[in-house]
């Protein structure tokens, strides 16, 4: 993959930016492969988790167990 660098964000919209690129970079990804099997499908979604949590963004695919206590 390569780095993207976005140039002149405005102060206080670096999030709404990241979240934004990272719907783009999705949807690239998404079209690039139009076949998906099961094995595509698994690493396009590790794709997008590790470029989400690489920019502290909360993983999409990624199920986390949160334990109740009580």
């Amino acid at each position: 993959m390569a780095d993207l660098l976005i140039k002149n964000v405005p102060d206080g919209a670096e999030e709404d930016v990241k979240n934004l690129a990272m719907v783009a970079i999705e949807k690239f990804l998404n079209r690039r492969s139009l076949v998906i099997d099961a094995v595509k499908k698994k690493e396009f979604e590790d794709n997008i988790d590790a470029i989400r949590t690489s920019n502290n963004v909360d993983a999409k695919f990624t199920v986390i167990n949160i334990e109740a206590e009580g």
